[in-house]
């Protein structure tokens, strides 16, 4: 009759021919459980007291579910040989199958710790980007200057400009400016949070540039400036103003720099009021002004056809 040491090595060779026959390794049954191969190899060989109690059953049950075994009938297996056969340990053996416990715990609970930290690490660095891109619109939007600093300021329509040299003259016409650049038209959003007192305008030239002004429907006034030089128009209720080279003067509006307003070479109408600018269009778009008619050149194409020699003589 067989002893029982015998009994439970045969039990263990139960156990390998089970997982022989599905051909899964001791390594393919620790991936699949995460038990340490160790335990599951002494309990192949009959070894049971390598494993930690506590863990025995829980050990054993994995690995008979994992190669396709009759758990219920394996357990009973378990608990009339192997359970029976165990002796109390001694008390060192305690202190060691404690630490046993404490590393497959740790075996046990590595996986979901690291997952753990991985997905605090994916949170913040989203929480992160989400603070990135709601300054970035703060910023772009200014709230976040307005925020910080108060109340939001009077946001007054300025256009860049230059200060009157004197006596204005009257412009040349349209036709004699430089050819035309292929600016875009500067697009002027004007800010309705208040209403300003008084309409200040200052120019400044870069380039030679004539301005025609009318101030609160009054007669228009005019100006020819220089590179370099700069005027001041104000008004009360309406300023009208005709830039003749939109990209060679840079205006100002109160305390707001505008910048050059259109291309090169172009005459631009600005119409402003209290609130900020009107409108702005391309031309001379001047209420109630017209530009002179070209002079006639007919009699002057006539005579140089009587008199082609520079001296007169016929």
């Amino acid at each position: 009759m067989p002893s029982s040491r015998e009994k439970i090595l045969e039990f263990g060779r139960e156990l390998t021919a089970a997982r022989e026959y599905k051909r899964i390794t001791l390594d393919g049954i620790s991936e699949e459980t995460k038990i340490h191969a160790r335990y599951l190899r002494a309990m192949e060989e009959g070894e049971w007291d390598v494993l930690p109690r506590p863990y025995m059953e829980v050990f054993l049950k994995a690995y008979a579910e994992t190669v396709g075994m009759n758990v219920p009938k394996v357990m009973k297996k378990y608990r009339e040989m192997v359970r029976s056969e165990l002796r109390e340990p001694p008390l060192s053996d305690h202190k060691a199958g404690s630490e046993l416990t404490e590393e497959i715990d740790e075996e046990l609970n590595a996986e979901p710790e690291q997952k753990s930290r991985y997905g605090f690490w994916v949170v913040l660095l989203i929480a992160l980007l989400l603070l990135v891109i709601l300054m970035g619109v703060l910023i772009k939007t200014g709230l976040l200057a307005q925020w910080l600093g108060g109340s939001p300021k009077v946001q007054q329509v300025t256009q860049n400009g230059s200060n009157p040299n004197g006596n204005g003259q009257a412009p040349g016409n349209e036709s004699a400016n430089p050819a035309l650049n292929n600016g875009k038209l500067k697009n002027l959003t004007v800010s309705t949070e208040s209403i300003i007192s008084e309409i200040k305008l200052e120019a400044k030239a870069v380039e030679s540039c004539w301005l025609k002004a009318r101030v609160d429907g009054a007669s228009t006034q005019e100006y020819l400036l220089a590179a370099g030089d700069s005027t001041i128009i104000k008004a009360e209720k309406e300023l009208g103003i005709v830039i003749g080279n939109a990209g060679g003067v840079l205006l100002i509006l109160g305390t707001d720099s505008l910048g050059a307003i259109g291309p090169k070479g172009r005459v631009m109408t600005l119409v402003i009021g209290p609130e900020g600018i009107r409108s702005q269009q391309l031309g001379s778009r001047l209420p109630g002004y017209r530009e002179p008619p070209p002079p006639d050149t007919t009699a002057v194409t006539d005579s140089l056809a009587i008199h082609p020699d520079s001296s007169g003589v016929p």
